[in-house]
């Protein structure tokens, strides 16, 4: 059954209305129709002869975030993102635990690496210490099930991830596998004993928080992620959602109930004050754009190079050519490409998403392309034990630098857990010298 055709009873003695993490009441709407979605038609074509026999229609949900314009909220797009966190945990919890996480990373270690706020993307979407913490989580409990999002911190624009995780793991396994040296993790729990429907609720809560912390984030990037097929952009719920569309709209079709994203009314998130929540995880979905149409990818035309630096302006000569035109952006959704710039030691692009901000900087890298040529260059691998380089010039600067500059500077992690009182236990595990601290925090402003 899809996603909007149940509803989700509020949990007992919750609010009624719609979570925004920070008040009690709805987000501002979008007033000017900027968020609106747009009508596809999809002509059916006899193959034998080529006639059109008929046209068929179907609203395209826009997936915007927020209004470039009048600043509203696109709440036809949070309606649906909520009404799906919902669906998943209603049908796959049964007897498992359900968990809210807030994972980020740790703020010293990303000072001491130097890393740019935007530039922590790539720490979590090239094989970062989420990937480990996945891994661990999943070899404990292989039907480990888990969607979310990855977005920009509103606070200081450092990425971080929102997850709901649905595991046979009790509490103190799970705190056990996301100490991961860099990771600082949040988690709230949900009592297994509870229906399914007040884990729908619960999960719509988060959701609700996660989506409008991302609305009011700096960046344009917001990616929700497929989780093994049970994400928001899987392909079994985009096409469940096409199918409520479409079959809503066949002449033949049934009545249908009330929309389970307009129906679904959770309880108010809290604030997180250090709640900071893929394959990349949560990070392998592109946000589409309005017309629901992908740009197309950049076609480089392939080749071999053992010179680096004719490798990269057989690049760069590419991407000057779609300069003016729209291109894919790996997280970031379609965007125009204003500008290339530099050669081997850095080739950047500029480009201006559609997704309301200006215009950001991105690596080439992060450009949807096909066909990219090949670099062959021998690499004189980092000797970690004795913090020996390569010699310059010889560095794999399109490799996961930032990865690597990260898991260098950290070596803390950090699990924080809400008590039944509201009081928070917080376990520090220093992976240099093993040692562990365990502390509570008073409970969270309310």
């Amino acid at each position: 059954m899809d996603a909007d055709n149940r509803q989700v009873k509020p949990a007992p003695g919750s609010d009624s209305k719609v979570g925004t993490g920070a008040g009690s009441s709805q987000p501002r709407p979008c007033t000017c129709g900027f968020c609106d979605g747009v009508e596809i038609e999809v002509e059916r074509v006899n193959l034998h002869t080529g006639a059109v026999e008929g046209v068929e229609s179907f609203e395209k949900m826009s997936r915007r975030k927020k209004c470039p314009n009048c600043g509203g909220m696109n709440l036809q797009y949070r309606r649906s993102y909520v009404a799906h966190a919902a669906d998943v945990v209603e049908r796959m919890a049964g007897s498992r635990n359900v968990y809210a996480l807030h994972v980020t990373l740790d703020a010293e270690a990303v000072q001491r690496a130097g890393i740019d706020p935007e530039a922590t993307y790539r720490v979590w979407t090239d094989g970062g210490p989420w990937s480990r913490a996945r891994a661990n989580l999943r070899s404990h409990d292989p039907d480990l099930a888990y969607f979310g999002s990855l977005s920009a911190r509103p606070s200081d624009g450092v990425y971080h991830l929102h997850l709901v995780l649905v595991t046979r793991l009790s509490v103190p396994h799970v705190v056990e596998r996301l100490h991961v040296s860099g990771l600082d993790s949040y988690v709230q729990t949900f009592d297994r004993s509870e229906d399914a429907d007040s884990k729908a609720q619960f999960a719509a809560m988060w959701a609700a928080y996660a989506f409008d912390n991302a609305a009011h984030g700096p960046s344009a990037r917001f990616t929700s992620s497929r989780g093994g097929g049970v994400g928001y952009d899987s392909a079994g719920a985009r096409e469940r959602r096409q199918q409520a569309v479409t079959g809503a709209q066949r002449p033949d079709a049934p009545a249908r109930g009330p929309r389970r994203s307009e129906a679904v009314e959770t309880a108010n998130a809290p604030a997180a004050e250090n709640a900071e929540p893929s394959e990349s995880g949560a990070g392998d979905g592109s946000s589409a754009p309005m017309n629901g149409e992908r740009a197309p990818p950049v076609v480089m035309g392939g080749g071999e190079y053992r010179d680096r630096a004719a490798y990269f302006r057989a690049v760069k000569r590419k991407l000057m050519g779609r300069v003016g035109t729209a291109v894919q952006v790996r997280g970031m959704g379609p965007g125009d490409l204003l500008r290339v710039a530099g050669d081997e030691e850095g080739l950047v692009c500029t480009v201006a998403p559609e997704v309301g901000t200006g215009a950001t900087e991105v690596r080439w890298t992060e450009i949807h392309v096909r066909n990219a040529p090949t670099l062959r260059q021998a690499r004189r691998p980092r000797d970690r034990s004795t913090g020996d380089a390569p010699p310059e010039g010889d560095e794999d600067r399109d490799g996961p630098d930032v990865v690597d500059a990260y898991t260098e500077a950290a070596y803390l992690s950090r699990v924080t857990t809400e008590l039944d009182d509201g009081r928070r236990h917080v376990t520090e595990l220093d992976h240099r010298t093993g040692e562990v601290r365990e502390y509570i925090r008073a409970p969270r402003p309310r």
